[in-house]
């Protein structure tokens, strides 16, 4: 269980970070 919840963390990280870019470069 903490494996996944660690994986969904990773994924919810980088989804943000990608969307941050996304974002900073529609700026």
């Amino acid at each position: 269980m903490k494996g996944r919840s660690s994986q969904l963390a990773t994924s919810c990280t980088a989804k943000l970070f990608v969307w941050f870019r996304f974002w900073s470069s529609s700026q």
